[in-house]
């Protein structure tokens, strides 16, 4: 038979509280110290930033566009609706003081005449009823 070989042994340290090097609990073997990363770049670079500021102002512009456009449309649609309204306006006093117009033939039976109507002028007459209203039939 023959003889085992001898393998040499190494003695590991054990630190039971604290241990040196950064071991992650006690009573495991110390770790050789690590130099520590270099540090991450943290922020953003110049040229970064004025890419996102020039993105950022086109989109701004194109909004400020897009508001600028819409306000005038809608000013003038508004413009039509105050026209168009003080349009109805006149054309219904128009309506109601026509709506009360009268013959005046019918008033003076004994002239045959028809009626002769000249100069630049234009006259309405309304029919007051007993109690001094315009009569609006």
């Amino acid at each position: 038979m023959t003889e085992p070989i001898p393998v040499p042994t190494m003695k590991i340290p054990v630190f039971k509280n604290n241990p040196p090097g950064g071991g992650d609990s006690p009573g495991r073997a110390a770790r050789p110290h690590r130099p520590a990363p270099p540090a991450r770049r943290r922020g953003f670079s110049l040229l970064e930033v004025m890419v996102a500021t020039a993105i950022l102002m086109i989109v701004v512009l194109m909004i400020g566009s897009i508001f600028t456009q819409a306000s005038s449309a809608w000013d003038a649609g508004y413009g039509r609706a105050e026209g168009g309204a003080a349009l109805r306006g006149v054309a219904g006093a128009l309506s109601r003081d026509l709506s009360t117009l009268v013959d005046m033939r019918s008033f003076f039976p004994n002239e045959d005449e028809p009626v002769k109507i000249s100069g630049s002028s234009l006259e309405f007459v309304a029919i007051k009823s007993n109690d001094g209203h315009r009569n609006n039939s």
